[in-house]
This record gives C-alpha cells, structure tokens and sequence, in this order.
C-alpha cells in the first residue's frame, strides 16, 4: 500500500527510501502513532485508544538480588514481545511433537523424509514463551543496583505476563 508508505514516511525519516526495514519496528510505529492521535482524554499520558484497548498488554520484569533477596519489580505495557527462539534440546514439551503440529508442518516433514532430504527441526512457540520467561543470570557488568543493599551484586531477572492483550503480536527474534 503505496499511499501508507507514504504517510509513514512524511511522520519518520527512518522509513524514507527502500531500505529494508524491520516489520516489528513498523509495526510498533504504526500503532504507537495510531493511539497517540486517538488516545482520550487528549493530552493524559495514560490515555485509552482503540490500539491500546486491542493490542496493548502488560509485563512485569522482577529482578531478585542474590545478595539480600530482595525482589524489585517494574510494569510496562507493550504492544508487541520479542521472543527468542527456544534450543531444541529445551523443547520437549508435548505439544512440541510431530503430532501436535498442523498437517502442512507433518507433511512437509514427511516429504522430506521421504525424499533423504534432512528434517529440520522443529521448534514449538510454546518453548519460545518458556524461554521469554525464564530466569536469567545477571552479574559481572551486567550485575544489579540494589536498593537494600546499595551495591552492585549478582541477580536473577524473570519476565512475566501480567495482562494478556485481546491480541497478541510476537516477533521471533532472527539471531540469538
């Protein structure tokens, strides 16, 4: 839709030209300007929009000291989440099998079969999530701020899902 394009381009420069650009960052642009111009009531920070209403969701990030054990919390809406692609030795859950699978994916792994075509394996979204969520080790440069203790130590960082939205947009992260 050239006439979009357009639009999106006149509102940030970023999109200007054919350059290969991100469709999560368009996305995300897209429906953050959608909900600033239809936000009510005008001009509050935590204005409602039809986007927010749909789209926008809650997540709470804890971050647990390792030192005092004191737990630090932070919400944050999102319109969008970044998944990691999960390990495939982490997945093996059931619906990550063959037969949980639509019949497109198991034919498409049969054909290849078939054929000595090497299968490719196979990850679930459901270990993508697992994975979003998991702890994660922070330390050395990367290590907390804690208020109890005011000191940099070691810390565990978990990711939850606080509010779900009406609908959900994820983006699977291409590297890991």
């Amino acid at each position: 839709p050239s006439e979009l394009l357009i639009c999106v381009q006149r509102l940030n420069s970023l999109f200007h030209g054919y350059q290969q650009h991100d469709s999560q960052e368009f996305l995300r642009f897209l429906l953050t300007t959608v909900h600033e111009e239809l936000r009510w009531p005008v001009g509050k920070e935590s204005g409602q929009s039809i986007v927010s209403d749909i789209f926008a969701g809650s997540l709470r990030s804890t971050i647990t000291c390792l030192e005092c054990g004191k737990h630090s919390h932070c919400v944050e809406q999102f319109y969008d989440l970044s998944l990691p692609i999960a390990d495939i030795a982490q997945d093996s859950s059931p619906s990550s099998s063959v037969s949980a699978r639509s019949s497109s994916s198991t034919w498409w792994s049969r054909a290849k079969q078939y054929f000595g075509m090497t299968a490719e394996p196979q990850i679930s979204l459901s270990a993508c999530l697992r994975q979003f969520t998991s702890a994660e080790h922070l330390f050395g440069p990367n290590a907390y701020f804690c208020e109890h203790c005011k000191a940099k130590h070691e810390c565990e960082k978990r990711m939850q899902i606080e509010t779900w939205p009406e609908v959900l947009v994820l983006h699977l992260k291409r590297f890991r």
